[in-house]
């Protein structure tokens, strides 16, 4: 709801205009912070490390501060230069060429130093991609996360530009669309997957399905805005349906149980990671587009509907500012301004086609890591590796130790 709550602000209280969704997510924060103080028990630091060499200043001293400092510069500079290239810089310029090979040898450096170098307390415990099932389950996370944070920003920037129908409340409610479909498939999975069983075949399915009606939605066009909504939603719901399952398939396939915690959290790492490899990827690639067919398909047509050549420029800059601008362009006229627009929704809609064909790509890698995902239908047992519990209280933790899966 995100969108459309922000969006009122805009509309119905101007006098708080974009900076009311920050209050209200302030407020949102803090009471969440007020409950967790109040509400939420974990096993106390002294539980949670029995052993004589647990101290907070042992976890301070061998905390892998090496190995943050190479994951985090790596991974930023290599980012830098996805979404550098094409927007900031062109693609074979040292800027960008020299960032995405830096920051990858980087990352490389950095699984190497995990691996092999004596570190008591590695920030990722490699150990743990040895679990094959493991690593495909966390992977298909982060693929899935990806589709909803990488549209959560292309559909409303699409349904601002192709299907504005002149009403700022009704592209609010529509651009709801992904988050919508994510949370229902989630939403139906946890009441649905542990009856039905065999996971695996339910990612294989779920993610193929998935996939195909968001692929199907390059068909994207200005005048099939309801097949396009119903392309994005069911192939969110699906998308949403395998994110449900791995997230649970991300801490239940670990060997030692007593590793839930640093799993989740690493599994919590990749997700992020993959996900902003995809959000850069899909960024840059609608940037690009954009930067292409705009120029391409508007000018002729506004040249053709009578706008001297020396305005096309002036329109262009106008266009997302607003009527005012539009209307100040020397030589424009209402049916300038009409068929403007009309051809800025279609060059639009061809740069959008791509970023659904790019999609493809990542589907085709996650259908292909389901034949690897793993069915835990005999994991599912009535076992607490961890549990919430006031202080004092027994962890139990100790009671359940290593189970292997």
């Amino acid at each position: 709801m995100g969108p459309a709550i922000a969006t009122s602000f805009i509309v119905h209280y101007p006098s708080v205009g974009w900076r009311g969704i920050y209050w209200l997510l302030l407020a949102l924060n803090g009471t969440a912070l007020i409950c967790w103080a109040a509400f939420y028990f974990p096993p106390t630091f002294e539980e949670k490390h029995k052993r004589d060499i647990d101290s907070k200043m042992y976890w301070l001293k061998h905390f892998d501060w090496f190995g943050t400092f190479l994951f985090a510069g790596g991974f930023i500079v290599f980012l830098l230069g996805l979404s550098w290239g094409g927007a900031v810089y062109p693609w074979k310029s040292a800027a960008v060429i020299s960032s995405i090979i830096i920051g990858f040898i980087v990352l490389v450096i950095f699984v190497l130093y995990e691996i092999y170098a004596p570190i008591k307390e590695p920030l990722i415990p490699m150990h743990l991609f040895a679990n094959g099932r493991w690593s495909a389950a966390v992977v298909l996370l982060g693929l899935g996360a990806g589709v909803y944070y990488a549209f959560s920003i292309v559909w409303p920037a699409q349904v601002a530009v192709i299907y504005n129908n002149g009403d700022p409340m009704w592209v609010g409610y529509v651009s709801i669309l992904v988050g919508m479909g994510i949370i229902t498939g989630q939403i139906v999975a946890g009441a649905l997957a542990v009856r039905i069983g065999k996971t695996r075949y339910q990612c294989m399915a779920v993610f193929t399905i998935g996939g195909i009606f968001l692929g199907c939605a390059a068909i994207a066009e200005p005048d099939n805005f309801k097949t396009t909504l119903a392309l994005i939603f069911l192939g969110c719901f699906f998308i949403g349906w395998n994110e449900s399952i791995c997230l649970a398939n991300s801490t239940i396939l670990v060997r030692d149980q007593r590793d839930i915690g640093v799993a989740g959290g690493t599994a919590g790492s990749v997700r992020a990671a993959i996900c902003a490899v995809m959000v850069a990827v899909f960024v840059t690639v609608m940037t690009n587009r954009l930067g292409e067919t705009i120029p391409e398909q508007v000018p002729p047509a506004l040249i053709a509907a009578g706008l001297p050549e020396t305005s096309v420029p002036d329109f262009l800059a106008a266009f997302n500012v607003g009527a005012d601008a539009l209307a100040a362009v020397e030589g424009v006229t209402e049916q300038i301004i009409g068929v403007g627009a009309e051809a800025y929704k279609w060059a639009s809609a061809d740069a959008y086609r791509t970023v659904y064909l790019v999609n493809i790509a990542f589907s085709g890698i996650a259908i292909l890591l389901t034949w690897f995902a793993p069915n835990t239908d005999e994991l599912m047992s009535g076992k607490v590796a961890a549990t919430l519990h006031h202080e004092g209280q027994e962890s139990e933790e100790d009671v359940v130790g290593a189970e292997k899966v």
